[in-house]
């Protein structure tokens, strides 16, 4: 089920508080309760996820979003972040690989590298050239990929 945006706002940010998860269900700030297959929160344009304890997953003021192929987390093996990049071209691509590669490693089909914090550091240090614009806007280029370095070594 998808939550559309505007009732998810009303429900969700009225009071300013987390909506509780029970179990399949969501309850709401008026005591309804509704039960969902999939919860997909779009965060925006920064890098945050109010779904999140900060202590747990916080990137919101980091320069470089520490995730290896901007989708794994070297802490958490269980956890993906799909389509969570800004492509220089179209996110579909990129994102459907990312997907794909999740499935692989879930089903035992791709394994991570052995040292994944030396290879999140090595995807972070490569430097791709950023429009002007884009460089004026310092949160997008944080989650920005290119093709050729998305698919790199896979």
């Amino acid at each position: 089920m998808r939550i559309e945006n505007e009732a998810y706002r009303e429900k969700h940010h009225r009071s300013g508080k987390r909506q509780p998860l029970l179990g399949d269900k969501v309850e709401f700030i008026n005591g309804e309760q509704e039960p969902f297959d999939i919860i997909c929160v779009c965060t925006g344009f920064w890098t945050a996820f109010p779904f999140f304890d900060k202590s747990f997953i916080d990137f919101q003021h980091v320069e470089k979003v520490p995730l290896y192929r901007k989708m794994m987390h070297a802490d958490y093996p269980t956890l993906y972040f799909i389509g969570l990049f800004q492509p220089v071209g179209c996110i579909w691509p990129l994102a459907d690989y990312q997907a794909k590669l999740a499935c692989l490693e879930i089903l035992g089909r791709y394994r991570r590298p052995d040292d994944l914090k030396s290879a999140i550091q090595y995807e972070s240090s490569i430097r791709i050239s950023i429009s002007r614009a884009a460089s004026a806007t310092r949160w997008r280029w944080t989650i920005m990929v290119s093709a050729g370095i998305s698919g790199a070594n896979c």
